[in-house]
């Protein structure tokens, strides 16, 4: 960004992040430029469109810093409820709950941990269910090839008596 030349400069992360969306690298340095020129607003459209992406957690985490930092927590939250949604995790729902203690809201942490649990819930309903399935499709598959292989050897074996 030499000289300011701010709008090529924009173009280049731009293209960047266009043409390689999962190098994490470039789109923190396209963010970083934003914020240190002092567009809080491009920043946070940048951001907005790397998460579209469903990044990994540090994006997340980096984009609720961001928030922070422009002392914007209820837009802090909302990130965190798109992040929650994206990766389902206890980890993600556990730093949700961290960062609303650190705001000494303990209601809002209690609410948290509540949505985490019936969120969590359906997801090990949901595995317990598959898990108690039978797997006849599995099962029926291994026949099929064990018949297979012995009416292969079967025809191996009438062919080669037919060479006798």
């Amino acid at each position: 960004m030499r000289c300011r030349h701010v709008n090529h400069a924009r173009n280049v992360w731009d293209r960047a992040v266009t043409l390689m969306p999962r190098v994490d690298q470039f789109w923190f340095k396209f963010i970083y430029m934003e914020e240190m020129l002092g567009n809080i607003s491009g920043a946070r459209a940048v951001f907005d469109r790397w998460c579209e992406w469903e990044p990994d957690d540090h994006a997340w985490t980096s984009y609720v810093r961001l928030e922070m930092r422009a002392n914007q927590p209820e837009r802090a939250r909302k990130v965190f409820e798109r992040y929650v949604a994206c990766h389902n995790l206890p980890r993600s729902w556990i730093k949700w709950a961290k960062f609303e203690e650190k705001q000494a809201m303990t209601a809002n942490a209690r609410e948290v941990f509540e949505e985490a649990l019936q969120a969590r819930a359906h997801v090990v309903v949901a595995a317990r269910q598959s898990a108690m399935r039978p797997s006849l499709g599995l099962h029926c598959s291994k026949l099929e090839w064990a018949g297979a292989r012995r009416a292969r050897s079967h025809r191996g074996a009438i062919h080669g008596l037919r060479r006798l």
